[in-house]
């Protein structure tokens, strides 16, 4: 089950390695989602992961400024960290914004380790 999760999203890193061991990716997806659909994918990745998901319009550079606007943003921690987010909360949290069915057009995130941000498009 994990490895086809996995294989909804693949990383292509675009950035060298920082100081911090995080990178910027481009984000992949094998098919067409909606942000709903890619939040529930990166959730499910791993119960040990946590970070920011922001929504964007307009075009997104690695951190959505200047040249994004960041229309929706939460954060999320799995089950497996201490001050972890529940899963049901962070989906309607989602649903509660508006942009849950929206396509996804693009995404890129920062990250490494447990931690990765993303910046969604739509």
């Amino acid at each position: 089950m994990e490895a086809e999760k996995l294989e909804k999203i693949k990383f292509n890193r675009i950035s060298r390695e920082y100081s911090d061991c995080t990178s910027d990716y481009d984000v992949v997806l094998e098919k067409e989602m909606t942000v709903i659909d890619f939040v529930k994918a990166v959730i499910d990745l791993s119960d040990k992961k946590w970070g920011s998901v922001a929504v964007c319009e307009g075009k997104i550079p690695p951190y959505a400024f200047p040249y994004g606007t960041v229309v929706f943003e939460f954060i999320y921690r799995g089950a497996g960290i201490r001050d972890n987010i529940p899963r049901e909360t962070v989906i309607l949290e989602l649903k509660k914004s508006g942009f849950a069915n929206d396509l996804v057009k693009q995404v890129r995130s920062n990250g490494g380790y447990g931690d990765m941000d993303y910046w969604v498009l739509i």
